[in-house]
């Protein structure tokens, strides 16, 4: 009886698995389609309603399953970024075909970007606490520009762009938790 309810267990754990990977390709899908419109590509076989509903139902999914992407988005993207970055920014080519040559201020402006990632996460890495929903909306602010920065020309503008509103998100941010827990003055 007890193999029994174990396999069930299992079963079950396999199919909502299987289900949290369909969800985050269909989240992907969305998302990269509904941002490549919005920076000019052509609209796909839904047009620009169609993509501009898929783009709002991505950060939908995104902004409620955050606590459990959020934590290690950084750690992912912001890391490496910031390796392969300062390596681009000291070398002066891409790393995968070193004939490209890449402007050093397109690689500072990538390396400001993916520290700022890991600004912007390392408090919730650190901290088990639960997610707000200002957190909530940088995280989900964070990924749009990092999806701007796969589907753009990864030009200059794009990812200055880029380290702008990402900078605006942590400032948010930090201004939200000083308001949430402001200093205790001295005397008490």
């Amino acid at each position: 009886m007890k193999n029994a309810s174990r396999y069930k267990k299992e079963v079950l754990q396999g199919f909502k698995t299987a289900g949290n990977l369909l969800l985050g390709f269909f989240t992907l899908i969305c998302l990269l389609g509904g941002i490549a419109v919005l920076s000019g590509s052509d609209p796909g076989r839904f047009g620009i309603l169609g993509d501009s509903v898929a783009l709002v139902v991505a950060l939908s999914i995104l902004f409620a399953t955050a606590h459990r992407w959020g934590r290690w988005i950084g750690g992912f993207f912001g890391i490496p970024g910031v390796l392969k970055s300062l390596i681009v920014l000291s070398s002066g080519h891409a790393l995968n075909s070193p004939d490209k040559p890449v402007p050093r201020i397109e690689a500072a402006s990538v390396l400001m970007f993916s520290a700022l990632l890991v600004i912007l996460t390392y408090p919730l890495i650190i901290s088990h606490r639960a997610m707000k929903a200002t957190d909530r909306a940088c995280l989900v602010g964070a990924t749009i520009t990092f999806g701007f920065g796969i589907v753009g020309q990864q030009q200059f503008y794009v990812w200055m762009w880029m380290v702008a509103c990402l900078l605006f998100l942590l400032i948010l941010r930090f201004r939200f938790e000083v308001k949430r827990h402001p200093h205790a003055s001295p005397g008490q």
